[in-house]
């Protein structure tokens, strides 16, 4: 069954792991439907072709997520740092 491999079954989420610049995949996933880590080669009667825009979007809402947390964080250092230096140079 050369088409119905867990990465393209809806009930399958593939694992990441956060690269430099992009997401890797890795060869696991969970399957939703068997409640266990499955590899992405595997494949089982539960199985149901998953739609192209349901995994696009959910990753884009998770990076832009990521991203908007990074901002943050790196907006606190910056005020931060700047609270310092004016505490410094009022002395």
């Amino acid at each position: 069954m050369q088409g119905s491999q867990c990465y393209k079954c809806r009930y399958c989420d593939r694992y990441y792991t956060k690269g430099i610049k992009q997401f890797n995949k890795t060869k696991f996933g969970w399957c939703s439907e068997k409640r266990a880590i499955t590899g992405i080669h595997e494949s089982c009667g539960k199985y149901v072709l998953q739609s192209k825009n349901r995994r696009g979007r959910k990753l884009l809402d998770i990076s832009i997520s990521e991203l908007l947390m990074e901002i943050t964080e790196i907006r606190k250092l910056l005020e931060t740092d700047r609270d310092v230096s004016v505490e410094n140079e009022d002395m």
